[in-house]
């Protein structure tokens, strides 16, 4: 998952230049941020990510019953803060990939979620 989330990290960084802030990947035992902008480090320390991606976790077994509920497959998770988007784009039960955006940076959002999905689909 690390290498997947490493061209995740290509891919964004491509599209979006240095609103992008943050890349993650978790898995059901663990995880690990590839990429964090050196600003955003300053901001947050190892226990910090540590509590971030057990959340993405706990999130991404919800899942099936998103997906049961509304007209077709989740595909992504957004959380909006005041100066931030982070998205939670789950590939399985407690696993995933974490991105985290600028949120008045000057890129087509929508453009850049279908791009990790067609990398975690492996259509890229």
């Amino acid at each position: 998952m690390r290498e997947t989330a490493e061209t995740v990290r290509e891919e964004v960084e491509g599209a979006v230049g240095d609103a992008l802030r943050v890349v993650s990947y978790f898995v059901p035992d663990g995880g690990e941020v590839v990429y964090m902008r050196a600003d955003i480090r300053e901001e947050y320390s190892e226990d910090t990510d540590e509590r971030v991606l057990e959340h993405a976790r706990l999130e991404s077994t919800a899942k099936p019953a998103y997906d049961h509920l509304f007209d077709g497959e989740m595909q992504a998770t957004t959380r909006v803060f005041p100066e931030t988007l982070v998205t939670v784009v789950p590939t399985g039960q407690g696993e995933g990939i974490l991105f985290s955006l600028d949120k008045y940076a000057s890129y087509d959002y929508v453009t850049v979620v279908d791009t990790v999905e067609r990398l975690l689909d492996g259509d890229e």
